[in-house]
């Protein structure tokens, strides 16, 4: 538990569990404000000005319409790739338990043949 002592103390207060999720949300801000694209606050305005100017305010909805549907259809398409990938590995990971059980079954077969053999 913690206690209230003061401000000063307050990193020596910490749990370990704290410092983790403390560590983990400060990398998390750090790489999203910092390495997102390496395009700052003051860039994307001046993108989306250019962008405004250059299609002009009628069409930016359209674009970012498609954009969306664009990017609709890939995560549909990638989502269905990865339910294809999971759908042949279980199938795989299946062969591969039946071979295993058959060659240990086997295994254990030939190994109590030799103990009876040497037991006689």
């Amino acid at each position: 538990m913690r206690s209230e002592t003061g401000r000063g103390s307050f990193l020596l207060q910490l749990q370990a569990s704290d410092l983790s999720f403390l560590y983990i949300c400060v990398l998390k801000k750090f790489v999203m404000t910092n390495f997102v694209l390496f395009i700052s606050g003051g860039e994307l305005v001046l993108v989306m000005m250019i962008a405004l100017l250059f299609f002009g305010s009628k069409a930016i909805p359209d674009i970012a319409k498609t954009m969306g549907k664009g990017m609709r259809e890939f995560k549909k398409a990638t989502n269905e790739i990865k339910r294809e990938i999971d759908t042949y590995s279980s199938e795989i990971k299946k062969d591969i338990d039946e071979v295993s059980s058959s060659i240990n079954k086997d295994a254990n077969e030939l190994k109590d043949g030799i103990k009876d053999h040497f037991e006689d």
